[in-house]
């Protein structure tokens, strides 16, 4: 099964004091990337939800936003009234430059961060924080799986396309097995008629012999095809093999370079363009397969 490191998870989750909603957003990465920026109430728990990311997303850039609200808060919650006093003496500043009389309104001071103390109230905030973590990343799992499926498609269709390809040039390495050798025969021939020069003909031949060792890419094609085939292995897998495509994909496209550069067949060397062209095609999918 293919992941994807693109996705996005919610959850929400609460009791009778607080309650808590989590957005986690993943997208490519060559590695784990992640810096919390967590509401002071939860920034004591960034350890663990660090580890939980790390543990299960594996790889990838990730952002969390997290919203809380806290219920019943005129009993539970103790204010801290030297911030407040702060947040006050500075609206009063304020008022003075502007020349206004406004004042806080309730509602305005209730959204002043970091009014409240939480730490006597952690145990009543700690088990729905951690089943919030937990249900968004089981969300944003879900999320990366059907993304997968959808690269898997795609790349699958490259793969087939990519396979004629190479099955074509194998029937034309086949058809123009024989033709070769009598092609350059008949040119060397043509030369030697020119120039009225006698040749050692055996020596010739073995010219010919090394000229068509030089020029053979029977060797590149099996190479590919057996890259071809474990890269169909490793989509197929259920183990995260995002780095293995992409270095397979890096041997597939050296062996098609090779091919390239030794063909004189012309036939050959477009349908090369046209795999190296899907082999591109595939590292843009493939940046994105956990």
């Amino acid at each position: 099964m293919i992941i994807s490191m693109t996705g996005i998870g919610k959850a929400e989750s609460s009791n009778d004091f607080i309650r808590i909603e989590m957005e986690i957003k993943s997208y490519n990465s060559r590695f784990f990337e992640f810096s919390p920026k967590s509401p002071k109430a939860l920034s004591c728990y960034d350890d663990v939800l660090i580890k939980n990311l790390k543990d299960r997303l594996i790889r990838g850039k990730i952002n969390v936003y997290t919203k809380i609200e806290f219920q019943n808060i005129d009993s539970e919650l103790e204010v801290d009234k030297d911030r407040l006093n702060f947040y006050i003496d500075k609206s009063r500043e304020i008022n003075n430059i502007l020349d206004s009389d406004d004042s806080l309104t309730l509602n305005q001071v209730m959204q002043l961060p970091d009014i409240f103390i939480y730490n006597h109230h952690l145990e009543k905030t700690k088990g729905v924080y951690l089943d919030c973590i937990n249900r968004a990343i089981d969300d944003i799992i879900q999320a990366r799986k059907m993304e997968g499926d959808n690269l898997k498609i795609e790349i699958k269709n490259y793969l087939l396309n990519i396979q004629e390809k190479v099955n074509n040039i194998s029937g034309l390495i086949e058809t123009n097995k024989d033709g070769k050798f009598t092609k350059y025969q008949a040119k060397v021939n043509d030369l030697l008629a020119s120039l009225d020069i006698k040749f050692d003909k055996d020596r010739l031949y073995q010219e010919f012999a090394l000229l068509l060792e030089k020029k053979d890419i029977e060797e590149e094609v099996v190479r590919l095809n057996s890259h071809l085939n474990l890269f169909d292995k490793y989509v197929e897998s259920d183990k995260n093999v995002g780095k293995k495509l992409n270095f397979l994909l890096q041997e597939m496209n050296r062996e098609v370079n090779t091919i390239g550069s030794k063909t004189d067949e012309i036939d050959i060397s477009h349908k090369v363009i046209d795999i190296k062209s899907k082999i591109e095609q595939i590292k843009e999918q493939v940046q994105n397969i956990l």
